[in-house]
């Protein structure tokens, strides 16, 4: 955890940052200027099944575009929730049942490509879910051109194809 003394709205290159749903921990932002790193707090029961409960950072944006960052887990990561995890997301809005792709990096260092094809479904099943075949990947990239979504990792000094 951390603490702010001063609300950052926007964050760094981000719009904003809220809760969605209605998590038990709630969250908060803010961006190190001096690293150029973005801290994240905050915790709910999952991104996944129906709805989600989750601290979100965006920036609304239209069009084809790439993402790219490094993610990393910071503080105690001993006993913690094995479906706790961070990186990219597409919302069509911030209500916590909205259809969306997230790309995300796990506690465990899972790291897969999920999708909630319409508001209020369930997240793809198992069976649906591109997962990434190797563990430990620290750089994630998502491309949308068009409606073709593609997500790229990429391990520490390694680079993408």
């Amino acid at each position: 955890m951390f603490t702010r003394s001063i609300a950052q709205h926007p964050v760094g290159i981000f719009d904003d940052h809220l809760d969605i749903g209605n998590p038990k921990l709630k969250g908060d932002a803010i961006m190190m200027k001096n690293t150029q790193t973005y801290n994240l707090a905050g915790g709910g029961y999952n991104i996944w099944f129906n709805r989600d409960e989750f601290h979100f950072v965006y920036k609304k944006l239209s069009g084809d575009f790439i993402l790219t960052a490094d993610f990393d887990f910071t503080g105690d990561t001993v006993g913690t929730a094995g479906h706790r995890k961070i990186g990219w997301m597409i919302r069509e809005s911030t209500d916590e049942a909205a259809a969306g792709i997230t790309s995300c990096k796990h506690i465990d260092n899972l790291i897969v490509l999920q999708w909630r094809p319409y508001r209020g479904m369930f997240m793809r099943d198992p069976e649906d879910e591109l997962f990434y075949s190797k563990k430990g990947g620290q750089t994630i990239q998502l491309q949308r051109i068009g409606k073709l979504v593609t997500m790229k990792i990429a391990h520490p000094a390694n680079h993408f194809n």
